[in-house]
């Protein structure tokens, strides 16, 4: 006989499968994953059903929306309007990384934001969708020193599923598996944009007669080549830094 899960267990073996996927799988996909049933007789047991297993989670649980097959998500192009959206949250506090089974030569696109920023957060994900990129939302509370705040900080973070047009963007963002700026990059007004409500900021400089706005496009974990990069491009666009 099988032993059963205990409510820990099954928390644990759920974690296990959104960190591994970005995503609480359906029912059936559950099954085909684990091999068995036991995972979701437990959820059912222990929380109640695949809604109340996403809340725990803080995940939108959308029922009616059926989940991708692999060859559907190789149908999602890495087109050059999704590439330059990509390059504008790159530039800022996203990332891709590789998926894992199935899934190896897959991207994930994921993103922490500040609960202040949610709406944006929000939008990003819309965006996303508009390319056939779709992300799982969640609400979370990071611990300990992150940048320049120290202890408990609510965050949201989004995740979107593995694509394989995603492995792409990562194999050009990190060529040898660290994120470096593409020296091929274009600073169109979509890559600013995206790169400044991710990572920017805006101040107001002093003087005499007037106070110009100073915009900051932040570039503290960026490397000195990155910097030199994007600081010949923004000069061609006579932007002075």
């Amino acid at each position: 006989m099988k032993k059963l899960l205990t409510k820990e267990e099954t928390r644990e073996a759920v974690a296990r499968l959104i960190s591994e996927y970005g995503y609480i799988p359906g029912l059936e996909e559950m099954r085909r994953i684990t091999g068995q049933t036991i995972l979701s007789a437990a959820i059912y047991r222990h929380f109640g059903g695949m809604e109340q297993i996403h809340d725990e989670f803080g995940l939108l649980y959308q029922k009616t929306t059926s989940r991708k097959s692999f060859a559907e998500k190789c149908s999602v192009k890495l087109t050059p309007g999704l590439s330059e959206y990509l390059d504008g949250l790159l530039l800022g506090d996203g990332s891709v990384i590789f998926g894992k089974g199935k899934d190896k030569r897959a991207g994930r696109y994921s993103q922490d934001f500040a609960v202040r920023y949610e709406e944006w957060a929000l939008k990003v994900v819309a965006d996303l969708k508009k390319f056939g990129i779709e992300c799982n939302i969640q609400h979370r509370v990071r611990s300990g020193k992150i940048k320049e705040w120290t202890g408990d900080r609510e965050i949201v973070t989004i995740i979107s599923r593995t694509y394989p047009c995603l492995a792409e963007v990562r194999n050009r963002w990190y060529p040898s598996g660290i994120k470096v700026v593409p020296e091929n990059i274009e600073l169109t007004p979509i890559v600013m944009g995206n790169w400044f409500l991710g990572d920017g900021s805006t101040s107001w400089a002093e003087s005499r007669s007037f106070k110009p706005v100073v915009l900051t496009f932040c570039t503290n974990d960026m490397s000195e080549q990155d910097r030199i990069i994007l600081s010949s491009k923004l000069s061609v666009l006579g932007i002075v830094v």
